[in-house]
């Protein structure tokens, strides 16, 4: 879970947005790595862990400022590139 966010805001109250919404991207993503494949579990369980500054999806929210942050479609970004680290992972696993 997303305990603070990566830089310093000097609005502190779009800093709690943006950690609020970081949360909804660290959910989204828990609840992407539930495929039927044990492969496939284990390896995103492992990336959601590992955590990460969630940098690009922190971009995404504040870009999100100009339309709606709480739309589903912002963590969509995050699971984008997280799904790049997985295969990457994947294809290192197989590799083996």
């Amino acid at each position: 879970m997303i305990s603070a966010v990566p830089v310093d805001f000097p609005d502190s109250a779009l800093e709690a947005e943006v950690l609020d919404n970081l949360g909804r991207v660290e959910e989204s993503l828990a609840a992407t790595a539930h495929p039927d494949d044990e492969l496939l579990t284990e390896a995103s369980r492992h990336l959601i862990a590992a955590g990460g500054k969630r940098f690009r999806a922190m971009l995404v929210l504040l870009a999100a400022q100009f339309g709606d942050p709480k739309d589903p479609r912002v963590a969509a970004f995050e699971v984008y590139g997280w799904l790049g680290a997985v295969q990457d992972s994947l294809v290192r696993a197989i590799a083996r």
